[in-house]
């Protein structure tokens, strides 16, 4: 992640509550959000392997990844002649969330 591209100085450039600011706020949620997409799939999935190994059948239901959220669901589930059935679900979701304005005190909200 080019960290440097969401410096202060860079965000300061955009102005306060402007649309250029909220763009570059935008973009760092989904620099954020990718890396760390990465890192909490890998360790979901250590999790869920060793669920495994401890008796579960959790297999992958849906894996959504967006560009500021994600969404990865294992479940151990099955249906029969009766109705569906989970035993056991485990899911992760990961929202990012950024935004560049100014804030302002209690009473200069007041004034306006």
């Amino acid at each position: 992640m080019e960290i440097q591209k969401f410096s202060h100085q860079e965000f300061e450039s955009r102005g306060l509550d402007t649309d250029q600011a909220q763009k570059l706020a935008d973009e760092l949620s989904v620099c954020v959000h990718k890396k760390l997409h990465k890192v909490a799939e890998k360790k979901f999935l250590e999790i869920i392997r060793k669920l495994n190994s401890e008796g579960h059948r959790l297999m992958l239901y849906e894996n959504i990844f967006h560009e500021k959220s994600s969404c990865i669901a294992y479940r151990d589930d099955f249906e029969d002649d009766e109705s569906y059935h989970c035993k056991l679900r485990v899911a992760i979701d990961l929202f990012v969330y950024s935004g560049y304005s100014h804030l302002i005190s209690n009473e200069k909200m007041e004034e306006e």
